[in-house]
């Protein structure tokens, strides 16, 4: 479909509104006109400048259409006149500058800019660019239920609602990339408007009372310090009343360019004083905390967990100390481990190798995905584990020997977490914020619920699914979302800092980590009383 270039808005037919045969006559009706269109201005230039709607106001009382923009590297924003953008950025490479916009009606809005293309000659992060002139044309305002995206404070909004948007988004690139000087190469940034009812999961961004909770909706409670480590986060529960949180950053004070890896543990009632373990040169990865026997002289804790690191190492908690360091896997950094008991574990690394635990040794790493970089496993059982990996394949294990690598996100830049109640279920999370299910067969999805605006991070997005029913999602802007078998839930706003890791050893009881030492907690909303919700749950 063809875009041209128009010198102007086209001239109203002579007569269109009716020619007054004289000319005093044609004097007076412009008179009235002129008048009739300041009359109702008049009361909002009193009133001063007009703030731009929020996107909550769009709708039927919103009259002028809003610009909508969604790409590669765009969330859903959608943008009230005057305030259009200046720029928009079409993926990592491409982007359009310098857009000035003007708009003859409410029929039509244009603008020209530039648009930039890294030439990548020698890596794609900073040029140089190949840039040419670019004219875009928004047209057709109609209704469109799309996603949107709304951040107000500290929360982030990403989900189906109803808007007044020019539903069509065209640009004219002029000499675009690899053609001809003076050719035209055609962008299409229309929305995809949703056809078709609300989708159930646009949950209400409330504050969820008992009374008005969605099935498996949680309430959180408040973040509570309990690590003096900054960096980012891990936590496993064996149980409500059994959590382990570890993790360390260089960059914490007293570290002296190293290391510090602590650990801290929950009992249901306190927490322990800080741990150190590991070494002083590398990052835990990943923690995996299963019930243990009840504590004795030697086990002071219900819990035994194994963590790993992004030197190939693995160390174990026996309830009461971690053991040194113990090099599993030769080939590199593991990137996470699960445990389904006390004794057996499963790790997988950044090569593609998996390599399993017996309680007293590691196995010799297994290539699992070639060429793939393996970031999560899930193992709900010793018969079966689920592993995904940033080059958006997942890889099963049925107690017995790996399945052939399957892709299932082939456009989500990869996939970076994954959790398994079960055989027949799972839920993973691409980098691109989208969550993806596993029904025992096959895969559905991706599916964007909106992790942040930062959705892409380097956490990709922590799940934890304690049952088919109830899945819980952190992202990097303090958001949670529930999933309660049918639907995703709107975020809730429950820390002011990244979450970096979330874990739910049952449907009754979950735990978020932050990147500073604090943790959160999260119930039921419908077991939580108005005065339970008020108070921290730690």
């Amino acid at each position: 479909m063809s875009c041209r270039r128009r010198k102007g808005l086209p001239q109203r037919p002579p007569g269109a509104l009716g020619r007054p045969p004289f000319p005093i006559l044609r004097s007076f009706s412009l008179s009235l006109i002129v008048i009739a269109m300041l009359v109702p201005a008049l009361p909002r230039a009193l009133a001063g400048p007009k703030r731009p709607l929020s996107p909550r106001a769009v709708g039927a009382a919103q009259k002028a259409p809003q610009l909508y923009v969604l790409t590669g590297a765009v969330p859903g924003v959608l943008y009230s006149w005057p305030h259009f953008p200046e720029g928009i950025q079409l993926n990592n490479d491409t982007g359009i500058s310098g857009l000035r916009w003007s708009r003859g009606s409410l029929g039509a809005a244009r603008a020209s800019g530039r648009f930039s293309e890294d030439l990548c000659t020698k890596s794609c992060a900073g040029g140089p660019f190949e840039k040419f002139p670019v004219d875009l044309v928004a047209s057709r305002p109609g209704s469109c239920l799309l996603e949107a995206t709304e951040v107000l404070s500290h929360e982030t909004y990403q989900y189906y609602r109803p808007a007044y948007v020019y539903t069509k988004l065209v640009g004219q690139v002029l000499g675009g990339p690899g053609e001809a000087a003076g050719a035209s190469h055609l962008l299409d940034l229309s929305p995809n408007c949703f056809r078709g009812p609300l989708p159930s999961s646009n949950w209400p961004a409330v504050d969820w009372a008992t009374s008005s909770a969605p099935p498996g909706a949680l309430a959180w409670g408040r973040p509570r310090a309990v690590s003096p480590a900054r960096g980012t986060q891990l936590v496993s529960c064996a149980s409500a009343s059994s959590c382990l949180v570890a993790g360390g950053n260089p960059s914490y004070p007293g570290a002296r360019g190293a290391v510090v890896n602590q650990s801290t543990y929950w009992d249901g009632t306190s927490w322990s004083a800080p741990l150190r373990f590991g070494t002083n040169a590398t990052s835990v990865t990943s923690v995996s905390c299963v019930p243990a026997p009840a504590p004795t002289a030697r086990s002071q804790y219900s819990a035994w967990c194994v963590a790993v690191d992004d030197a190939g190492d693995a160390m174990i908690f026996n309830g009461r100390n971690w053991s040194a360091p113990k090099a599993a896997d030769r080939y590199g950094g593991l990137g996470s481990v699960s445990c389904p008991r006390l004794g057996s574990c499963v790790a997988v690394d950044y090569t593609g190798h998996a390599l399993a635990f017996n309680g007293r040794t590691w196995g010799a790493p297994l290539m699992v995905d070639r060429g793939g970089n393996l970031r999560s496993v899930s193992c709900p059982t010793a018969q079966f584990c689920m592993a995904v990996g940033s080059d958006g394949r997942a890889v099963s294990y049925d107690g017995a020997s790996w399945s052939v690598p399957r892709l299932v996100d082939r456009d989500g830049g990869g996939l970076a977490s994954v959790s398994c109640p079960s055989a027949h279920f799972c839920a993973a999370v691409d980098f691109m914020a989208r969550v993806l299910t596993y029904d025992g067969v096959s895969w559905a999805g991706p599916r964007y619920v909106g992790v942040g605006v930062a959705g892409a991070d380097s956490y990709g997005g922590p799940v934890s699914c304690p049952s088919a029913e109830l899945c819980a999602l952190v992202d990097s802007a303090g958001n949670a979302f529930t999933y309660n078998g049918r639907a995703w839930s709107v975020p809730k706003f429950i820390n002011a800092r990244a979450l970096s890791s979330v874990s739910c050893p049952s449907s009754s009881f979950c735990m978020a980590v932050d990147d500073h030492g604090d943790a959160v907690a999260g119930r039921p909303a419908q077991l939580v009383s108005p005065t339970a919700r008020s108070s921290t749950f730690l």
